[in-house]
């Protein structure tokens, strides 16, 4: 009996699953009368991309687990006629809006995530293409869009050669310390050309109104920059690989601390006084001042909300006692759990604290000190709004179990491109009338054959 039943339930789930491929093929019905007639020989030779099938197979597979979430597979005999027809309407409503709602908006980003998790994570490299396109190519700036040139092979090569070096950093000191401290040299060693690199294949394959973006650096600029960097950066953990003092290791990680604004606006000014727009260079001004003043505000508030979340923290850590006293609920893993949850809300309390001002403000400042020839840029983001819109893309996303994260992802990059304001002394294309495109020196021109994600 019990065999039979399991037939039967599979036959009901194979079943659901061509009823909504006849869905949907007589959806296309209407499209005939634009196509026209074909013979079945021509319906056979149509070519179907593999980005489209994986699509087809999300949404077969969307519906199958709504339907099993709302239990319409399991037994009913005890359950009444408008119960039954209630899970029923409530698991095809629900379907029909996510399959739609994935229909006008989560077509890429479906696509990449299955393909991604197919490939072990191979695909990635070309969904990244995908996903930049789409947003380069929606955003426009005088009514020309951006655009982006980048190649998934190159960007394949560098991801790859980003994971080895992660791996080999991550489990280095467990083999020994003289292999630990040979990864670091390494990576100190390989660090500043990486960067460049990963720089020249950022710009030199973004492109506005037909001319591309480029970065001007040699070798001797990267290295005499972001080599003491790295080096301030892993000085803690070389140290601590040479069993030095704990009290030369504080006095290090507070320097290293101290540094941090200094190391910050290094990397920024390297990065924004190198971009060039065909013949037109770019300025960045000094601003090392307003990024401690920054940072030390930033410090301050990480203070203030790290207090409140501790308060808040306890409170609720003592309320839960009290009920748990009081209804003898007892138990030391309750305790264990209590802490983590609040430990986790003091520590995501102190990060929403923090992270708008601090993002906000240093953008405002790297944004207003970067000049493209005779072009200005200026932010007008500002915390209390960006916090209110990532707590609504967040909140959201987690009630819809994933399925928002692309309509947060498009939100949030509106919000910072719609703030962001280009100033011109003049019109804005008669600012970039004389620029032209110019010859690619053979280092910037080697970036497209090796790509690297760095997003700092």
């Amino acid at each position: 009996m019990g065999a039979n039943r399991k037939v039967l339930s599979n036959g009901l789930k194979v079943f659901d699953l061509l009823l909504m491929v006849v869905a949907f093929a007589v959806s296309t019905l209407p499209l005939f009368e634009r196509v026209g007639r074909f013979s079945l020989a021509e319906f056979f030779e149509m070519r179907v991309k593999l980005g489209n099938l994986m699509l087809f197979i999300s949404f077969l597979l969307i519906w199958h687990i709504l339907f099993s979430v709302f239990g319409l597979y399991g037994s009913k005999r005890m359950s009444k006629r408008w119960e039954e027809a209630r899970d029923i309407a409530g698991a095809t409503t629900l379907g029909t809006i996510v399959i739609a709602a994935a229909a006008l908006m989560f077509r890429i980003w479906v696509v990449n995530l299955l393909l991604t998790l197919l490939s072990f994570g191979i695909y990635s490299a070309w969904a990244k293409v995908r996903k930049t396109r789409y947003f380069y190519q929606n955003t426009q700036l005088d009514g020309h869009a951006f655009d982006y040139h980048g190649a998934p092979l190159a960007i394949l090569r560098g991801r790859m050669l980003a994971v080895v070096l992660l791996v080999a950093y991550s489990w280095s000191f467990d083999i020994s310390r003289t292999v630990g401290l040979v990864t670091i040299a390494v990576l100190c060693l390989a660090g500043p050309w990486l960067f460049m690199k990963a720089q020249q294949f950022r710009f030199r394959n973004s492109s506005w109104r037909g001319l591309r973006f480029g970065f001007d650096a040699n070798l001797a600029a990267a290295y005499r920059t972001l080599l003491p960097l790295l080096l301030i950066w892993f000085s803690g953990t070389i140290l601590g690989a040479l069993l030095v003092p704990m009290t030369v290791l504080g006095v290090v990680g507070i320097a290293t601390g101290l540094l941090l604004p200094l190391m910050h606006h290094a990397l920024k000014r390297y990065q924004h006084a190198r971009i060039s727009y065909g013949n037109v260079a770019a300025t960045f001004k000094p601003a090392l001042g307003r990024f401690y003043f920054v940072y030390f505000k930033g410090l301050l508030l990480l203070f203030v909300t790290a207090a409140i979340g501790s308060f808040a923290a306890l409170g609720v850590m003592w309320a839960a006692n009290l009920l748990r006293r009081t209804f003898g609920f007892e138990g030391q893993g309750d305790t264990q759990l209590a802490a983590m949850v609040a430990a986790g809300g003091v520590g995501l309390i102190a990060y929403l604290g923090v992270w708008p001002y601090f993002s906000t403000r240093l953008q405002q400042i790297v944004w207003g000190n970067s000049h493209l020839g005779s072009v200005g840029f200026e932010t007008r983001i500002r915390a209390w709004p960006l916090l209110l819109l990532v707590l609504k893309c967040v909140s959201l996303t987690v009630i819809t179990l994933g399925l928002y994260w692309p309509y947060a992802a498009v939100a949030l990059a509106r919000y910072r491109i719609a703030n962001m304001e280009v100033i011109a002394p003049a019109a804005l294309n008669d600012a970039v009338t004389g620029v032209s495109a110019r010859t690619v020196a053979a280092g910037e021109g080697a970036a497209d054959v090796f790509g690297l994600d760095v997003g700092l």
